[in-house]
């Protein structure tokens, strides 16, 4: 009889190690342990850090106010400043509104010197147009200069820079150009949409 009832306390001692021997297993499967969190999250993690990101679809908005007041810094009415309004900008810079979506400009009253920036977005099919009515204003420069040379104006009129950038037309007409040019094209991104 006691033989009988050890057998059945060993019997039962050691179905109950294997019952909580398979409960002990299933749970370390169905717990997850600390790095297999990290691992669980980082995929969240990275869609949220990829929804905040802009998308390279996006290219940053063009800002040549910006660019105007970085290469202008310092600079005022009475150091000759011009900031032109509409008239001025047919009538004394030579540009034809009607062809023009866009203008941002700063020169200097021509007793000050030569430090011209134009930053002009044309119409649709109209760039060829607005590209020579920014010729026609550097050598306009040019002749103001002729006869009363301050501060070495002609050679800056003669030595203009005239590019594209993004959807603008720039005409620099500075004495250090390089520096005005590096500005504008951190403001102004170039346009990479070659359908256009």
């Amino acid at each position: 009889m006691k033989n009988k009832c050890l057998v059945l306390f060993c019997a039962a001692a050691i179905a109950l190690s294997i019952t909580a021997c398979g409960q002990a297993q299933q749970n370390t499967q169905t717990e997850p342990t600390k790095n297999d969190t990290v691992s669980a999250q980082q995929p969240e993690a990275q869609t949220a850090e990829k929804s905040t990101q802009t998308p390279e679809s996006e290219a940053p908005a063009a800002d040549p106010e910006k660019a105007l007041d970085l290469i202008y810094e310092g600079f005022n009415q009475e150091m000759g400043l011009v900031i032109p309004d509409d008239d001025e900008v047919e009538n004394v810079v030579g540009l034809d509104l009607d062809a023009i979506e866009e203008y941002h400009i700063r020169y200097l009253n021509p007793d000050f010197g030569a430090s011209d920036v134009y930053i002009v977005k044309p119409k649709e099919d109209r760039d060829d147009a607005v590209r020579d009515m920014l010729k026609k204003r550097q050598e306009a420069r040019i002749r103001e200069f002729t006869d009363y040379d301050i501060y070495n104006s002609t050679e800056i009129a003669e030595n203009s820079v005239l590019f594209s950038r993004g959807d603008y037309l720039i005409l620099l007409m500075m004495e250090d150009n390089e520096s005005a040019r590096e500005i504008i094209e951190t403001c102004i991104p170039e346009n990479l949409d070659f359908s256009k």
